[in-house]
């Protein structure tokens, strides 16, 4: 169970006035909206600011596997959630303009077959970074521009009923339970998602950060204009969100990764900004001192009083874990900062992009020195050509581990020692589906690794989590959380072996079975829909296991190279697509018998337009999966077969 905090904007104190046709927008303002019911049926513009601002009524019907321009953008904001025939959307576009003169367009759409929408007064909230459209305070949907709304701002046309000048709004938040699992958890919202992930454990509280993302990075021309949102729970089974760690309040800002940590008594927040996305103007870092390889701290007002915008890491403070304050520091030239406290009573740093390597300080405040590594861990010398993006480091047992990005994995070979090698060489992944995972080590001893998995639209999507096993030599493997395990709804559909199983469309089922290999060592399960298939494939004498499309027709599908084997054939795939692909991969070096355990999971996903199809093989590897468009209908062992004593069973 999740406990959302949704906010509430609030203009009681506002004076409003009617819009007239020589209306001018202000840098801030706030347009009322008449319920829109009673216009639905004609296209036509409600209010028009020409060069600024154009807000209008369209119908669509949202061809899916349209390549035309409006269709892909109209995908990427979700509107094909709802009507995907005759869809009737509110369209607004408004237009931003940086001191440099640098103009840029946005969209902000709300498809209005979304329950409640057509008969309330809707608000459009600017408050010079972000335009919101607002139902009851509520925030509908949000996108981020660059600078001042463009000009001329005068109103030529217009359907609006009251405009007002704000200077100030309030905010309050109001609570909502919701049944949603922490596993396949989205934001609240009809086109939000999860991004990077973060995780923390101090003081009986485990943390989840992760990057607020709509669009799929689709926000701010592009740009993403990420926030940073705050889950938390004490048991893994209630999970409160917090208040934004995180939110933009200038057009220059957009977060990237980083890490919390708990240091001397405060809890650290570290991440970077990523200013240079922004289309213009002059970005300054920190000072970095070549001499003695270290970063001296600059404060924000000195980066502005040298008519720049601040780029690289930076640091909210907390005294409680929860109520965050930004430091107005720059620390450090890395944009992707995982930084974590060190038994010298330090700070280590590992620099993602902008500051790559292995950095260490006494404190926040002072400088950060670059220290030798004894390894590479990004560039074309690494197993698939990882980048440096959102390292991840932690320890496990007498083993250290440093995972990387979409698919950089390395750690220590031997017990207490620093010497790292990249895992990927070794045949072992950790990947299993999951984007861009982080660990964090709770007060047992146990690790949990959490992730995104990607919708097929693109960055983004929902969040995953994990718990990791350490087998013989230092070896990572993956199972499922018990806290997270499904609700069941009902009885168990079939407690014997099936060699066939009907699903009913858009339910969600659970799998918890003794799966046997054929002689050839092959086990091999189809989910059949209507137009579209997948396998499950096991291969114990090639110690793999590969989801991917079938042909529904009985036939087991060939053996898929897996992101290594593919990079050593010389694909010239990208480090993302070689090293986590969602939907069609396999995974190397998985031990199992010709009689092993298997457990799955099928969701329904109306978010993700799919089914999501979640596996754990005998407790010590894992596979997550998106079927686009794969609604299934029939579950059926085509190699191998389910022993008796299966269970089958409805969850939530």
């Amino acid at each position: 169970m999740v406990r959302r905090k949704i906010p509430v904007y609030s203009f009681e104190e506002t004076e409003r006035r009617p819009v007239r046709q020589d209306t001018f927008l202000l840098k801030n303002f706030l347009l009322t909206l008449p319920p829109l019911s009673g216009l639905v049926g004609k296209e036509q513009v409600l209010l028009e600011a020409k060069g600024s601002l154009c807000i209008r009524l369209i119908c669509r019907t949202l061809d899916i596997d349209s390549t035309d321009g409006e269709m892909h953008s109209l995908r990427r904001e979700n509107c094909f959630d709802f009507n995907e025939k005759d869809e009737w959307i509110l369209d607004i576009a408004f237009t931003t303009r940086t001191k440099e003169g640098v103009e840029e367009t946005y969209p902000l759409r709300l498809p209005l077959s979304m329950p409640g929408v057509l008969d309330e007064p809707l608000s459009l909230y600017f408050d010079g970074t972000w335009l919101r459209l607002l139902s009851r305070g509520e925030v509908l949907n949000e996108n981020s521009g660059i600078g001042d709304l463009a000009t001329p701002t005068q109103v030529t046309a217009c359907e609006a009923i009251a405009v007002s000048a704000v200077t100030a709004c309030g905010v309050r938040y109001r609570t909502e339970e919701s049944d949603m699992p922490a596993d396949l958890y989205f934001p609240h919202g009809f086109n939000t998602n999860v991004g990077d992930v973060m995780t923390f454990y101090h003081d009986g509280t485990y943390h989840i950060l992760y990057l607020h993302d709509r669009r799929h990075h689709g926000s701010r021309g592009g740009k993403g204009a990420h926030t940073i949102a705050h889950l938390t729970t004490k048991d893994l089974l209630t999970w409160e969100e917090q208040e934004l760690l995180a939110d933009i309040e200038h057009p220059y800002e957009t977060f990237g990764t980083g890490t919390m940590f708990y240091h001397r008594g405060k809890y650290y927040m570290s991440y970077g900004i990523h200013a240079s996305r922004h289309p213009s103007g002059k970005f300054i870092e920190p000072d970095y001192d070549a001499q003695n390889g270290c970063f001296h701290y600059k404060t924000f007002e000195q980066v502005y009083a040298e008519g720049g915008m601040p780029l690289g890491a930076t640091v909210s403070v907390s005294d409680d874990g929860i109520h965050f304050q930004k430091s107005g520091i720059l620390y450090h030239g890395a944009q992707n900062p995982s930084a974590y406290t060190n038994s010298k009573g330090g700070i280590t740093l590992y620099g993602g992009y902008g500051a790559e390597g292995v950095w260490e300080a006494e404190e926040f405040g002072k400088p950060f020195y670059k220290r030798g590594r004894s390894f590479v861990f990004s560039g074309p010398d690494t197993a698939l050509g990882c980048s440096s993006e959102c390292p991840a480091f932690f320890k496990m047992g007498d083993y250290q581990y440093l995972i990387v990005g979409f698919c950089g994995y390395f750690r220590t070979t031997e017990p207490g020692s620093d010497q790292f090698v990249d895992a990927i060489k070794l045949g072992e992944n950790i990947y299993d589906g999951l984007c861009v995972p982080m660990v964090a080590e709770l007060a047992n001893g146990r690790r949990l690794i959490a992730g995104w998995i990607e919708s097929a639209l693109g960055w983004g999507g929902a969040l995953m989590q994990r718990e990791l096993i350490q087998e013989e030599g230092g070896k990572l493997g993956m199972k499922w959380i018990p806290e997270l395990y499904p609700v069941k709804q009902g009885k168990d559909l079939f407690r014997q072996g099936s060699a066939e199983q009907a699903l009913k469309e858009k339910e969600n089922y659970i799998l918890e079975c003794r799966a046997q290999v054929d002689e050839n060592g092959i086990f091999a399960l189809d989910l059949l829909g209507t137009d579209r298939a997948a396998q499950l494939r096991i291969d114990i004498h090639a110690h793999k296991a590969q989801i991917t499309d079938c042909q529904g027709d009985g036939s087991v599908v060939d053996e898929l190279e897996t992101p290594y084997e593919k990079r050593q054939k010389g694909y010239k795939d990208s480090f993302r697509a070689l090293g986590n692909a969602t939907q069609n991969y396999a995974i190397p070096d998985v031990p199992l018998g010709k009689e092993f355990s298997l457990r799955m999971i099928l969701r329904y996903s109306t978010r993700m337009r799919g089914t999501v199809c979640d596996i754990e093989l005998d407790g010590r590897r894992t596979m997550i999966s998106l079927r686009p468009h794969l609604f299934a209908s029939v579950l059926k062992p085509v190699a191998g077969k389910i022993a008796q004593g299966s269970l089958f069973s409805i969850i939530q």
